[in-house]
């Protein structure tokens, strides 16, 4: 089953939860061997009033590849691939995609539209959607009718979904629901598969490109692989978010995107890539890169990197320590180069919540009672040369913007402490899973010497941090 993505156009807005789980189900079929894919049906029906575009949209995103998945039907008969995307309305509302694609004859796919994100509890519906769409159709739907029953359930809570048995005529299947306590990244992005054909230093120079906004395409022949890279750099700017065009997949019908003037994060088949070229589009000031060869096709032609050098170096290194351990497992690997760029963050942005001061004038001219506002140059003036130099750059972003807009909304409910860049350099994503979760060693702190479960900060470093028993990662935690 491949990997699931996320397929972003213009992200960053807030969103609230819906009462319904889901606002309605799209299937999807490819016609072959013309290979146009079709909506089949939707659940419940559109109502007379519903004159959107989207199910044209969601088709395109189902079946990317349209034009030459009937050869892939032959050789991956059986398989499903499991993806999502979101779906950005004008006013900044957003709806999620949940997408199964069963790779029957002909190919079919079954797609969620909810509003709101929850890969985890999504992708647990469909693993039932997949069970009982090998029974019927009609067995999906009094499914996804059960589920409708029901709203949709805060963090941690779980529900029983009820429907007719696919097994015995006069019984009842019951379905227990549970949505996570909470949706991180890590749930649905494996980071350790973006270093199988690039380099350590590649993947840290891309990193740099998409902090800075470039245009940004990559190229593959694997529709897994190219979702899951795109998604899971996407995911390496955390805790900022990417607030440009975003689409791991791009659709033939939607190629022009590759000659727009803003910022984008695009994966691109080679088959489409291809038409790219011979099309002349123009792909000026584009990077390009063939994660196939592991390779940069295209780079501006000036440096656009302006990341500090040693940080950099660091964080190089400590990517390096956690790929070479040998001990660690698929998810284990994941969340220790997550708190590897994660802690690139930190020591950048360990204190930004100092220059956040109460604007008397602002305050004044909105009739507020308390306008809080971040003091930027005050801030990048209080680093050391190299650090300034890419935070001016970063600070001229819509990433770092919406990011500071945020902790100023959140300082001004006093919950800007909450922020995981202020947080101990234990307290990670995902929190179920710390750092002594896959390490090993004498439970005594390599920095000070005191017990692990020591309640107090670390002496060793600034009491800023909490005790650690990690030696690959405590030259990260002090601050020079």
């Amino acid at each position: 089953r491949a990997t699931r993505s996320v397929v972003i156009m213009a992200s960053g807005s807030r969103r609230s939860t819906p009462e319904q789980l889901f606002d309605h189900v799209l299937v999807i079929q490819l016609e072959l061997p013309a290979g146009t894919p079709k909506v089949l049906y939707r659940f419940p029906p559109a109502t007379s009033d519903d004159s959107s575009d989207e199910p044209t949209t969601v088709v395109q995103f189902c079946f990317p590849e349209e034009d030459t998945l009937g050869a892939a039907v032959t050789t991956d008969s059986g398989n499903s691939q499991t993806f999502s995307f979101v779906l950005t309305a004008p006013d900044g509302s957003k709806r999620f995609g949940y997408c199964r694609r069963f790779m029957l004859q002909p190919p079919e796919c079954c797609c969620i539209i909810s509003l709101v994100a929850s890969f985890s509890l999504f992708s647990d519906i469909l693993n039932i959607v997949e069970q009982r769409r090998r029974i019927s159709s009609t067995a999906v739907f009094s499914f996804l009718k059960a589920l409708l029953a029901h709203p949709f359930p805060e963090a941690g809570d779980s529900f029983v979904a009820k429907t007719f048995s696919t097994t015995n005529p006069s019984g009842m299947d019951e379905y227990k629901i549970t949505r996570p306590s909470t949706d991180t990244m890590l749930d649905y992005v494996s980071l350790g598969p973006l270093f199988s054909k690039l380099t350590i230093s590649h993947i840290v120079e891309l990193w740099g490109y998409l902090l800075t906004e470039q245009r940004v395409v990559i190229a593959s022949n694997d529709l897994q692989r190219l979702s899951s890279f795109v998604t899971a750099m996407s995911a390496l700017l955390y805790p900022f978010t990417w607030q440009h065009v975003f689409i791991p997949i791009l659709p033939k019908s939607l190629i022009g995107y590759i000659s727009a003037p803003m910022p984008f994060l695009i994966g691109c088949l080679h088959s489409s890539f291809r038409y790219i070229r011979e099309s002349g589009i123009p792909m000026e000031e584009v990077v390009i890169v063939d994660i196939d060869n592991g390779q940069f096709l295209m780079k501006p032609d000036e440096t656009l990197q302006v990341l500090p050098s040693k940080l950099t170096a660091r964080l190089r290194n400590s990517v390096s320590a956690v790929m070479n351990t040998k001990s660690l497992g698929g998810k284990q690997v994941d969340a220790g180069i997550a708190r590897a760029f994660l802690q690139f963050f930190r020591v950048l942005f360990r204190d930004y919540d100092n220059f956040m001061s109460r604007d008397e004038k602002l305050a004044k001219t909105k009739r507020v009672p308390k306008a809080i506002n971040f003091d930027t140059k005050s801030f990048i003036d209080s680093r050391k040369k190299e650090e300034q130099v890419f935070l001016r750059a970063f600070a001229e972003t819509q990433i770092m913007w919406m990011f500071m807009d945020e902790r100023e909304d959140m300082a001004l409910n006093g919950t800007v402490s909450k922020c995981i860049l202020l947080k101990p350099c234990d307290t990670e994503l995902p929190p179920s899973r710390t750092l002594s979760s896959f390490t090993t060693g004498a439970a005594k702190c390599q920095g000070c010497g005191e017990e692990i479960s020591s309640t107090a900060p670390c002496s060793a470093y600034k009491d800023r941090y909490w005790h650690t028993k990690v030696r690959m990662y405590l030259w990260w935690l002090k601050q020079a």
